[in-house]
């Protein structure tokens, strides 16, 4: 079994799973399988496929996050001047009601996950 608390003991195939992630979400998704997947999931293959599906980014806050999807989804014939006016706020706030969670990490930043 998988158990985030001792990842020194894992089945050296789990290893390799784990460490073909990019190098720089492996403590991420340590994280991630501790604080949010492990006690509903055991299998280590799963997890990594679940982690992969799930996570959008790293972003400095939930307001940065917002302001990416609409910077994405605009249409880009409304006059920018317009997006001075839009409440990335308001709109992070109601994107992390229902349809994306956030992790914080050590640096302050935080991860964001779909809910799928």
């Amino acid at each position: 079994m998988f158990d985030p608390n001792d990842w020194e003991n894992y089945e050296a195939e789990d290893l390799e799973r784990i460490d073909a992630l990019d190098r720089d979400l492996i403590p991420i998704f340590k994280q991630w399988y501790e604080e949010y997947y492990w006690e509903e999931h055991k299998s280590v293959e799963n997890a990594i496929e679940k982690f992969q599906d799930y996570f959008f980014g790293i972003y400095d806050n939930t307001e940065a996050f917002a302001q990416e999807i609409v910077d994405e989804q605009v249409d880009r014939s409304i006059p920018a001047i317009f997006l001075d006016y839009f409440d990335y706020k308001a709109y992070a706030r109601d994107l992390f009601l229902d349809s994306f969670t956030d992790m914080e990490l050590p640096d302050g930043r935080i991860a964001v996950f779909s809910y799928r």
